[in-house]
């Protein structure tokens, strides 16, 4: 089963960093995000709030039945992959082979650096795919006397990353055809559609 997600709004899902000003996103919407929003629809749908965990529909769905694979960066219409590691592109000015694996070459051309990413093949070319995203900074109001005055006055800030609204990604959920169909019975979608929250402070 496909889906796509397109982004209404900023969205942040905060990747693994040393940085202490600096939040940065995630590129794609990972499988356990996808489960836990599509599990969450289909508890509020089926009105089990407080016992999905005795539901045998739900157990059978979110928890074995199905893999939820993560939603990948839109290429022209087509769900990307992230591209092996071997790949690299030449340099520009150079005219030889545009890209080369490091796995099946024997004797690696120089003048390459390495290709990373996502992206698809197409025709026998790769394409790549990129996430438009943005940085906003923001003042620090950490201490009691910076919550009550409303402003920053020692000065710290911090710095977030995030998706830009209005982009595409594809997904897709593996399974059993039966356990697909019980799954989107169970959603209750209207046009094949919903709305979700996702990511860091996602209720904003």
């Amino acid at each position: 089963l496909s889906y796509t997600i397109r982004t209404l709004s900023p969205v942040l899902m905060s990747s693994m960093s040393n940085s202490t000003i600096m939040t940065a996103t995630h590129d794609d919407f990972s499988g356990s995000i996808i489960r836990g929003v599509l599990a969450s629809r289909y508890v509020e749908k089926q009105n089990i709030k407080d016992n999905a965990y005795k539901d045998k529909n739900f157990l059978e769905l979110f928890y074995g039945g199905l893999k939820f694979l993560p939603a990948n960066p839109d290429c022209n219409g087509q769900r990307s992959i992230i591209l092996p590691l071997s790949l690299q592109q030449a340099k520009s000015g150079n005219q030889n082979l545009e890209i080369q694996d490091l796995l099946t070459c024997t004797e690696p051309n120089k003048g390459y650096k390495s290709l990373r990413g996502y992206g698809i093949v197409d025709n026998g070319k790769i394409k790549t795919s990129s996430v438009n995203k943005n940085i906003f900074m923001h003042m620090s109001r950490s201490s009691d006397n910076e919550r009550l005055a409303g402003k920053s006055s020692e000065g710290q800030i911090y710095n977030y990353e995030s998706i830009n609204e209005g982009q595409f990604f594809h997904g897709l959920i593996i399974g059993d055809s039966e356990l697909l169909q019980k799954l989107i019975d169970g959603l209750n979608l209207k046009n094949k559609s919903m709305n979700a929250y996702i990511g860091r402070s996602h209720f904003t």
